[in-house]
This record gives structure tokens, C-alpha cells and sequence, in this order.
């Protein structure tokens, strides 16, 4: 009886999330034709896939309980179960910001498919930080000193890396306020280099010639 229901538990699961893949898949077609920068696509864009990890996830988790197996081991298996929902939800907030900085930042020529990613690495890192703050506290572990050798460790590098810190903020300027966006035509005299913008990141920009050659300027350069 335990295995039958287990069995019903697994296949329902594992369809459900199928089915689930499938119907906002299908939606996403059907929004597509009328626009791909709304809030609904993108909120369905970024969750198709964590959604149905998420349902596999806790599908097994019910099976595991439902055979009445490793019940001396329940704590540590809500554990994990605590820590990959955390992966996942953190996967699903990583992916909608990736997607809504698309949005914010669209490329004015669609010959060029690459878009600025500082805003996104940044916000992204961050959430991933935040994440593993949650699952450490989850396990009583006091993130106080991990915090504040974090904020020393950010100060040396900081102090280190003077060249690498501007660069980042005249990326942050350089995306914020967009004086130039990917697939623009730059000239920047004082480097003696013209061409189309290919690719604004953290550190750099990088710049392709009318003779298809790439060249990589410091933020510091263009702004």
C-alpha cells in the first residue's frame, strides 16, 4: 500500500511538473506573437523551469516520506530540502532580474545580440549572497564575523584594486545614465578608435572597428 501510493505520489509529481512546463511554454508562444518585454512574459520566462524543479524537488520529498524510509534521518533530509528550495527561489530571482535588465536596457540594434551585463551581474551576485547568508542562518551559523570579513576583505580589494573599482563605476555610469548603448557607433578621439559598441561589462567596453576587429577600452576611457 505504501509503495503504491509512493508510486502515485512520484508519477503525479513528475507529470505535474511536466504539464506545468509545457502549459507556460505554450504561453510564452502565445505572448510572444504580442510582446516579449511585458511583466507576465518575463515573470513566466523566469519561472517555467525553477517551477518545475521545484515540483520534482518536493514530489521526491513526499515519496521519501510516503515509504516511510531514512524517518530517523527526517531532519537532515528537511534540511537539504530547505537548502535547494533556497537554490531554487534564489535561481528564479536571478533569472527575473536578468530578464527585466533586459528589458531596461534594450539594444538599439538587433544585428548585436549581447546586451550590457554589469547591472545584472551585480544585482544577481548580491541575490546569491543573500541566499547563502538565509542557509547559514538556517543552520545557526552566526554570519556576524563571515559579514564583516566580507566588508574588510571588500576594503582591501577595494584599496588593491583602485584601477579595476573605477573601471566598475564608470561601467555602473556608463549603463545608469546610457550616454552609449550596445550596437552605437562611438568615436573616442583621445584613443584614436571608432566603431560599434559589442558589449559593456564591469570592467570594460568592447569596440568593433569597421574592420571587424574588436578592441577593449577601460570603462574609464568612455566615460
Amino acid at each position: 500500500s505504501d509503495l503504491l501510493t509512493s508510486g502515485c505520489i512520484l508519477i503525479g509529481g513528475v507529470i505535474i511538473g511536466r504539464f506545468s512546463y509545457y502549459l507556460i511554454k505554450n504561453r510564452l508562444k502565445d505572448i510572444s506573437q504580442i510582446s516579449t518585454t511585458s511583466t507576465q512574459y518575463l515573470l513566466l520566462k523566469s519561472i517555467y523551469y525553477p517551477l518545475e524543479i521545484l515540483i520534482f524537488t518536493i514530489t521526491i520529498y513526499f515519496t521519501i516520506v510516503s515509504l516511510g524510509i531514512l524517518t530517523d534521518q527526517n531532519d537532515t533530509i528537511l534540511n537539504i530540502l530547505f537548502v535547494i528550495i533556497t537554490i531554487i527561489i534564489t535561481d528564479f530571482i536571478s533569472r527575473l532580474i536578468s530578464n527585466f535588465i533586459s528589458r531596461l536596457f534594450p539594444l538599439r540594434n538587433t544585428k548585436y545580440s549581447r546586451s550590457p551585463k554589469i547591472v545584472d551581474k551585480l544585482l544577481v551576485s548580491i541575490v546569491y549572497i543573500i541566499a547563502l547568508l538565509i542557509i547559514l542562518r538556517h543552520f545557526d551559523i552566526d554570519i556576524t564575523p563571515l559579514i564583516a570579513a566580507l566588508g574588510i576583505l571588500g576594503l582591501s580589494i577595494s584599496l588593491s584594486m583602485q584601477d579595476s573599482v573605477a573601471n566598475l563605476f564608470a561601467g555602473l555610469y556608463l549603463v545608469s545614465s546610457s550616454p552609449i548603448r550596445v550596437g552605437d557607433y562611438i568615436e573616442i578621439n583621445s584613443e584614436k578608435v571608432s566603431g560599434y559598441v559589442e558589449d559593456i561589462n564591469w570592467r570594460e567596453t568592447k569596440i568593433r572597428t569597421l574592420s571587424n576587429t574588436i578592441i577593449i577600452l577601460p570603462n574609464t576611457k568612455i566615460s
